[in-house]
């Protein structure tokens, strides 16, 4: 066994990892449907107005308001048909309209709808019963792009909004940047398959599933890779480079037990970019670089392997898939019983919400869901976590925190 040395600030070791982060190059087509939630490799421009055509924006009758109307008050109208959307409208003539619902094609000839609300039918002639000015309650052809407009740049991320934009402009496939891979590997002979039966001593794997969830729900696409057993030769054959994955994450074997493997195998192999941080939880989490791929050792225990997956895998895959930084919801809350920290470290505290009761609003208070960093229920029964400063030893109840939900 052998001591950690000095122990780096988490923000100094963030701030090393994203800078080694190299975004993803490699793009490709999916179809439209497919495209929320990427990032667009190349811009798409609109080939025609978006609509093609003015449209009545309510229901009502599409009249000629500029030079079409009669001079006596109220106008009495000649109904020249009805146009609803999708159809091929009659021409609009002087003294005449026609009945037109929303969404539908403006006639020759006509630049007002007058909504139905403002008329009275009876039979083939429609009384108008107030004035409307010209250009009234219709939506110009290019109201949403003219011909030639950008309608999604080259970065932008694919939100809903913007898919379905590019899918008015007329596109049926976008190209996109390619989603990080990134391999999982746990390690440890006690580490089992979940589902797979238990001997004694073992348990079964929890960080490679919680982490394969929180890759997808971040624009990666995870690699199971399985488990090492505690022997250097497999843990360098995984972790040695060349197996395709953009992004390489091992839980365990990165303390300073007799079997933890990973780090010395690291420091053998890589430029390590840090190993062993002032944190509670996760002080032997590792960053590496090995022949330019990245390499994040997360520890075993699996409150401490996921909330280090939050500070340093979340920003760390975002930035290589070209996704927006993280911004994850945070909520005012008062904390229900006083918390204690190791005033060397700054430390991730699990609390869940619980609302007030009382007649007035008052925030929520934040109670705390944390047990050790051995129990993955510190996390499940959790909303979300405090930040505890280097510094502070303790909180005391009724401190007003601000709470970071998990997502």
């Amino acid at each position: 066994m052998r001591p950690f040395g000095a122990l780096m600030p988490v923000a100094e070791a963030a701030a090393r990892l994203l800078t080694a982060v190299r975004p993803v190059e490699e793009a490709e087509e999916v179809p439209i449907a497919d495209a929320a939630g990427r990032v667009a490799a190349a811009e798409l421009l609109a080939e025609d107005p978006v609509p093609r055509f003015a449209r009545a924006v309510m229901d009502g009758y599409a009249v000629r308001a500029a030079g079409g109307l009669p001079a006596d008050w109220p106008w009495r109208l000649v109904l020249a048909g009805a146009v609803h959307a999708g159809e091929t409208p009659p021409p609009v003539r002087a003294g005449e309209c026609v009945q037109i619902a929303t969404g539908a094609p403006l006639p020759p000839g006509a630049d007002t709808v007058v909504p139905v609300e403002e008329t009275h039918r009876d039979g083939g002639t429609v009384l108008v019963l107030r004035a409307i000015p010209a250009g009234a309650n219709v939506s110009p052809a290019g109201a949403d792009f003219q011909e030639g407009d950008l309608v999604v740049g080259q970065g932008d991320a694919l939100t809903p909004a913007r898919v379905g934009a590019a899918a008015a402009a007329g596109a049926a496939a976008l190209r996109v940047y390619r989603r990080p891979r990134v391999a999982i590997w746990g390690s440890g002979d006690e580490v089992r398959p979940p589902g797979a039966s238990l001997g004694p001593g073992q348990v079964h794997d929890a960080n490679g599933p919680a982490l394969a969830a929180l890759v997808r729900a971040h624009g990666g696409t995870p690699l199971a890779g399985g488990t090492l057993p505690d022997r250097e030769d497999a843990v360098e054959a995984a972790l040695g480079g060349g197996s395709g994955a953009d992004l390489t994450v091992v839980t365990g074997g990165t303390s300073v037990g007799e079997r933890d493997l990973v780090g010395r195998v690291l420091g053998r192999l890589a430029e390590v970019l840090f190993h062993g941080l002032a944190v509670k939880p996760g002080r032997p989490t590792l960053g590496a670089r090995v022949r330019g791929q990245l390499v994040l050792g997360l520890p075993g225990n699996p409150t401490s392997c996921l909330q280090m997956a939050y500070v340093f895998l979340v920003p760390a895959l975002r930035r290589m898939a070209r996704l927006p930084d993280w911004a994850p919801t945070r909520v005012r809350a008062v904390l229900s019983d006083s918390v204690k920290s190791p005033p060397d470290k700054h430390h991730y505290f699990s609390v869940r919400l619980a609302a007030e009761s009382g007649a007035q609003p008052r925030l929520p208070r934040a109670v705390p869901a944390w047990k050790e960093s051995g129990t993955i229920s510190s996390l499940s029964l959790a909303d979300g976590w405090i930040e505890i400063p280097v510094g502070v030893a303790t909180l005391a109840a009724g401190a007003e925190v601000e709470v970071v939900l998990f997502g």
